[in-house]
């Protein structure tokens, strides 16, 4: 699964980012529609964990979608 960092704060729930740059690569490069899944990332209180993000909606600089879950990241924090 694909795994994005986000600076915006992470919480179960819905979820709309406004970002060019991560929607270009979610949507052109990847080609990732709607019911499609990743992983978000941020810092802060979230730093050590992972959020399974489903997306409902996908343009070339919005991505809508539900946080379905926090799961601890199997990757270090650095």
């Amino acid at each position: 699964m694909h795994r994005f960092y986000v600076k915006h704060p992470l919480k179960e729930g819905p979820l709309m980012l406004d970002d060019a740059a991560l929607a270009h690569q979610v949507c052109t490069v990847l080609r990732m529609k709607a019911s499609d899944e990743i992983m978000l990332f941020s810092g802060g209180e979230e730093a050590g964990w992972d959020f399974r993000f489903r997306l409902t909606r996908v343009t070339n600089r919005v991505l809508d979608g539900t946080v379905l879950e926090r799961v601890k990241s199997a990757l270090p924090c650095t």
